[in-house]
């Protein structure tokens, strides 16, 4: 999503929020490719929802997303994969919030789609309270990209994550 556009679907953004933004989102960018990569990755690819500009109400489980993008440090080809993700939506609850994770395939019996060895929640009161100098939004969206970036610094490698978490890996046996 143009990041320059974000004031459209979230009022009360100053052209200081979205310098704020931009410059977390371009320390995304700046991320070191993942070790096995010959060429540096792409920028990244924001999705974004303008239908959840505002709270959609209660009617759904987890986050209703306005924005998300992931970093990919191991790529899924060679079996197993780490991704950064950073995500910004509302909370069932009607709060905004930013969320971060260390995410990770599935290969449990029961398929679960992503685990996160490592995540981050950072709850934006909504509305915002009076007097606050500043959107709230640019601080928790800057602090969830300087936690992604300590994250990457890690490792890149899906045994150390999954071995962190207590996940299991890829099964070396066929499926039968």
């Amino acid at each position: 999503m143009p990041l320059h556009l974000l004031h459209l679907f979230l009022p009360g953004l100053t052209s200081t929020d979205v310098a704020l933004l931009r410059s977390a989102a371009s320390d995304l960018d700046a991320l070191p490719p993942p070790p096995s990569s010959a060429s540096p990755p792409p920028p990244l690819v924001w999705d974004w929802w303008p239908a959840n500009a505002s709270f959609p109400g209660v009617a759904f489980a987890g986050m209703a997303l306005i924005m998300c993008t992931s970093v990919v440090l191991s790529d899924l080809r060679s079996g197993d994969g780490v991704e950064l993700e950073l995500a910004v939506g509302w909370t069932p609850e009607g709060t905004l919030a930013v969320d971060a994770g260390v995410g990770l395939p599935c290969f449990c019996a029961t398929e679960h789609g992503t685990h996160y060895a490592e995540s981050l929640t950072i709850p934006i009161p909504v509305p915002i309270p009076a007097g606050m100098a500043l959107h709230p939004l640019p601080a928790a969206f800057a602090a969830a990209t300087a936690q992604l970036a300590e994250w990457s610094g890690q490792s890149s490698s899906p045994s150390h994550w999954r071995a962190l978490a207590g996940l299991p890996g890829p099964s070396l046996e066929p499926p039968r």
